[in-house]
């Protein structure tokens, strides 16, 4: 299965699952490691190493998923770099990434993982 075929299919069925949440009048907490929104994703107009990691990253088409169904919350991961909570369309997006803590790539804002994981714990109430 290429890649583009295999995000058609995890599209299909999120589509399905947010359909039957809206059916059910459920509000959606939607959580996944990559990053589901275009904002996220870095792009240059020189062919970079940026421009090739992002099919890495995650898929824009998943963001106008999400705001097609309005979902309300979402929480992801794997860019390892901590953004602010920004509100994008009709959902709000969280970025909970750690990051790496060793001496080759430390990203960490804190001196230890627990710290570093504290500040990244979101409490959200769902109405």
């Amino acid at each position: 299965m290429s890649d583009p075929e295999r995000l058609q299919l995890e599209l299909d069925i999120v589509s399905k699952q947010l359909e039957a949440a809206q059916i059910a009048h459920k509000q959606v907490l939607f959580v996944t490691h990559f990053v589901p929104n275009a904002a996220y994703i870095r792009t240059t107009n020189d062919n970079r190493f940026w421009n090739m990691a992002n099919a890495m990253l995650g898929s824009a088409k998943m963001g106008t998923l999400l705001d097609q169904y309005r979902v309300s919350h979402v929480l992801f991961g794997h860019m390892h770099i901590h953004p602010q909570p920004r509100q994008l369309g009709h959902t709000w997006y969280y970025n909970q990434s750690v990051g790496y803590g060793t001496k080759r790539r430390h990203e960490w804002l804190a001196d230890n993982f627990e710290e570093e994981w504290l500040n990244r714990v979101r409490i959200l109430t769902l109405l």
